[in-house]
C-alpha cells in the first residue's frame, strides 16, 4: 500500500493540480496545512467534498514548521498502524505541495525501491540550475548529515521521500521536528538504526523561488543533528546493556 504524505503552507496556486496527480499514483493520502494565509485551506476542503476515499485532512491554526507538520502525518501513519489499518510493510511517500516533485516519478521510484530492498528512499534532485548558495546550504548538510549517521548523503534536502511504515514507527521513538530538521533527523535516525537507506534516484526538480533554511536554522539544524545523534546512541547502548 502506498500512502502520500503532503505538507502544505500558502499553496493556492498549486495544491489541487498536486493532489489530483497525486491520487492516481497511490492508495492513501495524508494532508497537513501548516497554518496557510492564503486560499489553500478553502481550495482542499472544496476538493474534498468531491467525495474523496481514503484521503485525510489536518490543519494547523498557525504554521508550525515543515518537520512538525509531519510530525502529525507520522503520528496518524501509527494510529493507523496500530489500528491495523496499515501494514509495518506499507510505505509512505512524503510530497511537497508546491508542485516541484511530480507524482509520476512515483511509479519508477517505487520499482527502484523495491528492487533494491529498500526501507528509506531520498529522491536526489538535478540541482545544476539552482543557485550556488542552494547548492552550497544543501550540500554542507548532506555532509554533516554522513558523517553522523555513517551513510552517504548528496542531497538529504529533498522532500521527495519513500519510506516503509515500520521505519516510521521507529522514528517517532527519536523525531524532535524543528522547522526544516526533518531530513537530517530521517537520514541520522535511518543511518544509525541500521535501516536501508539509498539517495541516489535522480530526479528533475524545477527551482522554485521560495523560503528556506535560515543560517539561523542550519546552526539550530547541526545542535539538534547532534542531540539526535547522542540519545540514539545513548538508547541502543543502554538496550545492549539490558539485554
Amino acid at each position: 500500500m502506498l500512502i502520500g504524505l503532503v505538507p502544505v503552507f500558502n499553496e493556492e496556486n498549486n495544491i489541487i493540480n498536486v493532489l489530483e496527480a497525486l491520487e492516481k499514483q497511490i492508495d492513501y493520502t495524508i494532508i497537513v496545512n501548516d497554518g496557510s494565509l492564503d486560499k489553500t485551506d478553502y481550495l482542499i476542503s472544496k476538493w474534498l467534498k468531491a467525495g474523496k476515499e481514503h484521503v485525510y485532512y489536518f490543519s494547523y491554526k498557525k504554521n508550525r514548521g515543515q518537520a512538525r507538520a509531519l510530525l502529525l502525518g507520522f503520528n496518524f501513519i501509527s494510529e493507523q498502524y496500530k489500528k491495523g489499518i496499515f501494514s509495518a510493510d506499507d510505505i509512505a511517500i512524503t510530497i511537497d505541495g508546491d508542485g516541484q516533485h511530480d507524482p509520476k516519478d512515483i511509479k519508477n521510484m517505487y520499482i527502484y525501491f523495491n528492487d533494491n530492498n529498500l526501507d528509506v528512499l531520498i529522491a536526489k534532485r538535478e540541482l545544476s540550475h539552482y543557485p550556488k548558495y542552494r547548492i552550497f546550504g544543501n550540500k554542507l548538510t548532506s555532509l554533516v548529515v554522513s558523517c553522523l549517521s555513517t551513510s552517504k548523503f548528496e542531497d538529504i534536502m529533498c522532500g521527495f521521500k519513500m519510506m516503509r511504515v515500520a521505519f516510521i514507527i521507529d522514528l517517532l521513538n527519536y523525531y524532535i521536528g524543528y522547522r526544516f530538521s526533518y531530513a537530517g533527523e530521517i537520514g541520522i535516525t535511518a543511518g544509525l538504526l541500521g535501516y536501508n537507506i539509498d539517495n541516489e534516484y535522480l530526479i528533475q526538480c524545477p527551482y522554485l523561488r521560495k523560503g528556506s533554511p535560515r543560517f539561523k536554522d542550519f546552526l539550530v539544524n547541526i545542535i539538534l543533528y547532534l542531540l539526535l545523534t547522542a540519545k540514539i546512541k545513548f538508547i541502543r547502548g543502554h538496550r545492549r546493556q539490558i539485554n
